[in-house]
């Protein structure tokens, strides 16, 4: 289904001829030849997929920025590490056993700790989206 705004399409809208059937050649006519800006209206199991996948997006962005936070949290206290090196629960853990000011240690318990709950949130997440592309 093609929705159009027909007040933004003036050649309608300002149509002599008010007939169903010389509008609908009109609009067919700027259609093919792409002269319209157009959307399509979205089924009820595309629109709960678009949001999904916006969530998804959300949840990989969020993880992203975590790593880094880490990353620079320890970079600031000259350690060196690669940002590869937060991928499991095991090396978020190994980190809080690093001499570093208190301060530091409790932000990054609390960051260690977002990042595993997001981890669980996505694998489910990733469950969930795969059994409803299956639907």
């Amino acid at each position: 289904m093609i929705v159009i705004n027909s007040i933004q399409f003036k050649i309608i809208s300002n149509s002599a001829k008010k007939i169903d059937e010389h509008d609908t050649e009109m609009i067919a006519k700027y259609l093919s030849k792409e002269l319209m800006s157009t959307f399509r209206v979205k089924s009820n199991k595309q629109a709960q997929l678009t949001s999904l996948i916006g969530t998804r997006s959300k949840f990989i962005k969020l993880r992203s920025t975590l790593k880094n936070k880490i990353h620079n949290i320890l970079h600031a206290n000259g350690i060196v590490t690669k940002k590869e090196s937060f991928s499991s629960e095991k090396s978020l853990n190994s980190i809080l056993t690093i001499e570093i000011e208190e301060i530091y240690k409790f932000e990054l318990k609390i960051i260690g700790g977002g990042y595993n709950e997001e981890n669980s949130a996505f694998n489910d997440f990733y469950l969930f989206t795969s059994f409803f592309c299956l639907c």
